[in-house]
């Protein structure tokens, strides 16, 4: 994408900071402080500030529904080791290609990362490549 002039920034800062966002560890206090907010219509119960709007409340619970979903069934398919390029078919309905192989390989990797930060699959390393699989 950088060679094509597409993106203007280093890829690698870019995917870095993504993959970190998409699997940030949280502890139970911050996760539930984190959520009352859309259990509050967007209202910050600590200084009743309106952070977000009901609308866009009921679009982010929708999208974490859906990634919750994806993660039950990434779990599930994980009964036998698999590298993030492998569960492409589990996350996305449409073919993965080089437009957006480098995206797709994010969004499994962050998958698979709350999956292994949640303790519920194991990552082992073997030939240069990295396996996952349920604990």
């Amino acid at each position: 994408m950088q060679s094509r002039k597409i993106v203007q920034v280093f890829l690698k800062d870019v995917l870095d900071f993504y993959y970190h966002q998409c699997a940030l560890e949280m502890n139970c206090e911050d996760l539930a402080k984190s959520f009352q907010i859309f259990s509050n219509n967007g209202i910050n119960p600590y200084n009743n500030e309106q952070i977000l709007t009901k609308s866009q409340c009921k679009r982010l619970n929708a999208l974490i529904k859906h990634h919750e979903s994806s993660l039950d069934k990434l779990h599930a398919v994980l009964k036998t080791p698999k590298r993030a390029v492998d569960v492409f078919d589990v996350l996305f309905k449409r073919e993965i290609d080089d437009s957006n192989l480098i995206m797709a390989t994010g969004e499994s990797l962050g998958h698979l990362n709350c999956l292994l930060f949640r303790g519920l699959i194991t990552k082992h390393i073997d030939n240069n490549q990295c396996w996952y699989e349920q604990s």
